[in-house]
C-alpha cells in the first residue's frame, strides 16, 4: 500500500460536515476519526466545532459539540475527547454522550498520562500514513 497523501481542504471540510451530521445525533465516530491521522483529526475536529455552532444558530434544539485538545511537546495538537451536549444551558443533568475515544493504541493502562498517549497517537498516525514502510508497535490489528 503506497503512502497516503494528506487530506485536502475540501476533504477535512466534508470529512467535518460527515461527521458533525452524525455527532448531532449522539452517533459515536471514533472508528472514523481514528482512521485518520492526528493532525487531520485535529483539523476536522475544529471544523466540526465550527460547523455545529453555524447549525445551532439555525437550530437550538442540536446538541452542542465539546472537543477537548491538548497539545505535545512540539505544539503539534490532538483530538483527547468530544462530547455532544444536549442541554449545554442546563445547571445539572445537561444530558453528555461520549462521541469520541482515542484510538485503541492511546488506551493502554499503561498509558497513564496525556503526554504518553499522544506519543502512542503519534506513533500510530504514522502507521495511517505509510503503512508499507512503518510498522507501529504501538497500532493494534483488527480484532
Amino acid at each position: 500500500m503506497p503512502e497516503r497523501d494528506p487530506m485536502t481542504d475540501e476533504q477535512i471540510e466534508n470529512k467535518a460536515r460527515e461527521l458533525t451530521t452524525k455527532v448531532e445525533k449522539n452517533e459515536n465516530v471514533s472508528k472514523e476519526l481514528n482512521e485518520i491521522p492526528f493532525d487531520e483529526r485535529a483539523k476536522i475536529a475544529h471544523q466540526m466545532e465550527t460547523m455545529n455552532q453555524n447549525d445551532r444558530q439555525k437550530d437550538s434544539k442540536l446538541p452542542k459539540l465539546e472537543v477537548t485538545f491538548a497539545k505535545d511537546d512540539g505544539g503539534q495538537e490532538h483530538v483527547m475527547d468530544m462530547q455532544s451536549v444536549k442541554d449545554p444551558n442546563a445547571w445539572v443533568f445537561k444530558g453528555k454522550t461520549d462521541v469520541y475515544d482515542l484510538p485503541e493504541a492511546a488506551q493502554w493502562k499503561l498509558l497513564f498520562n496525556d503526554k504518553l498517549k499522544m506519543t502512542a497517537d503519534i506513533k500510530d498516525s504514522e502507521k495511517l500514513r505509510s503503512p508499507d514502510v512503518y510498522l507501529s508497535p504501538y497500532h493494534i490489528a483488527e480484532k
